[in-house]
């Protein structure tokens, strides 16, 4: 194939040149165009006669090989069919690439269609290599491979295992402490109830009130003697010869 006919898209290092060469894919000049995923993304439409899109390596996210092969499966083209090649090596990382590919749009297609039944998902995005799974992928034995794999697996339902007797100890002791929630919010209810009705008792034209040693009386009375209130209320924590917020009431009013 004479070398004209192959280009690298990284050498069209502007827009024009960009459009000069996607032009020239498009008319069938230039037969095999080379690039990384970042330049050949969204808005690289040369279709029209791609017949084959290889994969040279896995990238790490799902959304990345969609890219990569909406380049060639879209409207436009003129071919019926065309081919997707994709490149592994045994005893390299590529597997356990393409493997985790499979996992994260695995996961991902389940979330979408709702079809998950955990209660939780791990962060596929921050999954790191164990010195052993290293080890394991760079022999190229598929035994050695799937040890870890299970060794892993493993490791992990005991994690989620602790963290399930975790979970079922505070529950157990939310359930012991309910009583005690609910006598409080009964208490708390009852006093709400018996504010309300001194309110509604006191709904008069002629109000008066007395807070310490001021009388509220006259226009803006209830708003001046409720911030009197609200402010010994809070502060009287710090009156020692006050035992309650209910002693406060008794002695203001």
């Amino acid at each position: 194939m004479p070398a004209a006919q192959i280009a690298f898209i990284h050498d069209a290092e502007t827009d024009v040149a960009k459009k000069l060469l996607f032009d020239a894919v498009i008319a069938g000049r230039v037969r095999i165009l080379l690039g990384s995923t970042e330049k050949m993304g969204a808005g690289t439409n040369v279709q029209r006669l791609l017949i084959a899109l290889h994969h040279l390596d896995a990238p790490w996210r799902p959304r990345d090989i969609e890219q990569r092969e909406g380049r060639i499966l879209r409207q436009g083209n003129s071919n019926k069919e065309v081919q997707i090649f994709r490149y592994v090596t045994e005893g390299s990382f590529d597997a356990y690439m393409w493997q985790t590919l499979e996992t994260k749009a695995r996961f991902i297609h389940q979330v979408m269609r709702g079809e998950t039944s955990v209660r939780s998902a791990e962060d596929l995005e921050s999954g790191a290599l164990t010195y052993a799974e290293i080890k394991a992928i760079a022999s190229g034995n598929p035994a050695v491979v799937e040890k870890i794999k299970i060794d892993t697996e493993v490791r992990t339902l005991d994690q989620l295992r602790a963290v399930h007797a975790n979970q079922q100890r505070h529950i157990r002791w939310e359930i012991r402490d309910l009583p005690r929630q609910i006598t409080e919010a009964k208490h708390h209810l009852a006093s709400i109830a018996a504010d309300i009705e001194t309110r509604n008792a006191n709904d008069t034209d002629e109000y008066s009130m007395t807070v310490g040693n001021r009388v509220f009386a006259g226009k803006g009375a209830r708003e001046e003697s409720a911030t009197a209130l609200t402010f010994a209320i809070l502060t009287w924590r710090n009156d020692q010869s006050l035992q309650s917020g209910e002693d406060v009431i008794n002695g203001l009013m």
